[in-house]
């Protein structure tokens, strides 16, 4: 019995650290994300006289490359959480699996047959936890997004491709509407929104 509890506890140690290990990539792209728009504000409002080509050319640019990378940050964030999402439902199941198991020793100590019947199940149910962690995404890599903004006749519109690890994710959309977002469908999860 102190074995399955150990098993168990391992299992809740093992899904929190991934937790854990997840939440750290997604303050670090969040952080990542929030300087790259500071920067591309701190661009947009820089003033460059009409005639200064050289000024205004370095800010088109600068907005641009710092716009990617807000957008290249927000996607991150966006595939951390899902995976965080996984992660967590591990732990909750790991962590039930183990209070399960502590209220069953208490319970237990009646008959030796009993005990054997409900840490077996407990046993079986820190399997499936684990099977449940080793499942998870690997969030290794990165999403690479590339912004199209197109001006025409006065009309803006735009789109988004983006590729995970070199795979393509398939085309996505800009929204120009208030608040403005890049979009792209992430498989398994859904769509992955970032503001513009």
């Amino acid at each position: 019995m102190q074995q399955d509890l150990s098993v168990a506890q391992a299992g809740v140690a093992a899904a929190q650290a991934e937790v854990n290990r997840i939440q750290t990539l997604i303050n670090g792209a969040v952080s990542s994300r929030n300087s790259a728009w500071n920067s591309y504000l701190s661009w947009s409002r820089k003033s460059c006289a009409w005639y200064d080509a050289v000024c205004q050319a370095k800010k088109a640019a600068n907005m641009s490359y710092y716009l990617g990378r807000y957008s290249y940050f927000g996607g991150l964030v966006g595939t951390y959480s899902a995976a965080k999402t996984v992660a967590t439902a591990a732990l909750t199941v790991a962590k039930g699996v183990l209070s399960g198991i502590q209220t069953q020793v208490t319970a237990m100590q009646n008959t030796l047959a009993s005990v054997q019947s409900q840490v077996n199940a407990a046993a079986n149910g820190v399997a499936m936890a684990q099977a449940a962690l080793d499942q998870l995404p690997d969030v290794g890599g990165s999403v690479s997004p590339v912004v199209t903004i197109i001006l025409e006749d006065g009309i803006a519109s735009g789109r988004v491709d983006a590729s995970w690890n070199g795979m393509p994710l398939g085309g996505g959309t800009v929204r120009l509407s208030d608040p403005a977002e890049a979009c792209i469908e992430i498989p398994g999860s859904g769509p992955l929104c970032t503001p513009l």
